[in-house]
């Protein structure tokens, strides 16, 4: 059976048949049976009337210091088209040619040899990452980057490049609208793939979080595309200290097998990276929080699943 569709703009759909049963309609988004409303992540939106019932949470700012900041546009800008005045108007009042945005973008990265099941739905890391969600004000688009064919988790630079190639590449496709942040966190060396996606990106970082992340010369912040950059740490995390480059296992393995020659191919391969690194940025606010994660010299190292860590971090973004 063939589906048909009757499309009207604004999304008002007087008859559907759908041939399987799903709440999902035009443009993707998910239908209330009840109210007859579209949730738009952000807010509902009513075909009926072709309005939102709810303004854009950005329309507080748009009389404020923080315009700028938060919508990427000055007051002339705004001002210059009087469409951008009605904060429950859908796409401009033009749904032929523009579609809503979801809402706010953040992206969770989480650090080397991560477990899949513990950084998704209902995983040890849930908490964690809905602390984060709700932290950055109208976030709804969380991305976590828990998919081990794209971010592997493998303690070498290939792996947090390809990561961040992808990574940059999400945020090229993304289609942000005028006002939208980008916010992302990134968990030890999940931090310094959010590093390399600010040299890959034209896109600002408006808010950036790194957290536990081993600080080293051939991973460093481009500030110029980062609004905001908080840096979390712990003075006893070792795991963070000696999470430097300069040694790997697999050069050392192979010089103990091969000699010299293994020694070269070890170092090709690069697997198991150590060596010293620092704790802080120079261009971050950088937050101790060795107070609130847990003691030891590893354990402390594994702050995410502390709600007094981010707690602490929340209270930066308020």
């Amino acid at each position: 059976m063939r589906k048909a569709t009757l499309i009207i703009l604004f999304f008002l759909i007087p008859q559907v048949i759908y041939a399987i049963g799903t709440n999902y309609r035009f443009n993707g988004k998910e239908l209330d049976p009840i109210s007859d409303l579209y949730y738009f992540d952000s807010r509902y939106y009513n075909p009926n009337v072709g309005r939102f019932i709810q303004p854009d949470p950005l329309a507080n700012f748009l009389v404020t210091p923080e315009l700028q900041k938060r919508t990427g546009m000055n007051l002339e800008d705004i001002l210059s088209n009087p469409q951008r005045l009605n904060p429950y108007s859908y796409a401009g009042n033009n749904p032929a040619v523009f579609v809503d945005p979801t809402g706010l973008l953040t992206i969770i990265i989480p650090g080397t040899f991560y477990s899949e099941k513990s950084w998704s739905e209902a995983g040890d890391e849930q908490a964690f990452i809905d602390s984060i969600a709700s932290s950055f004000n109208e976030t709804h688009s969380t991305r976590v980057i828990n998919d081990k064919n794209v971010w592997s988790g493998a303690d070498n630079d290939a792996a947090r490049q390809k990561a961040a190639d992808y990574i940059a590449q999400l945020i090229k496709n993304y289609g942000f609208a005028s006002g939208e942040q980008l916010n992302i966190a990134g968990h030890s060396h999940g931090g310094n793939i959010a590093l390399l996606v600010s040299k890959q990106t034209d896109r600002k970082i408006d808010n950036l979080v790194t957290l536990a992340t081993p600080a080293r010369t051939d991973y460093q912040p481009n500030d110029a595309m980062i609004g905001r950059h908080v840096n979390v740490y712990s003075i006893i995390d070792m795991v963070q200290i000696m999470g430097g480059g300069r040694f790997s296992l697999s050069k050392l393995a192979g010089n103990l097998l091969l000699g010299p020659l293994g020694g070269w191919l070890g170092s090709r391969f690069n697997f198991g990276e150590f060596g010293l690194a620092g704790r802080t940025y120079g261009g971050a606010e950088n937050v101790n929080v060795t107070k609130e994660s847990r003691f030891g010299l590893i354990g402390s190292h594994f702050m995410t699943n502390i709600p007094a860590v981010w707690t602490r971090i929340s209270g930066l973004f308020r």
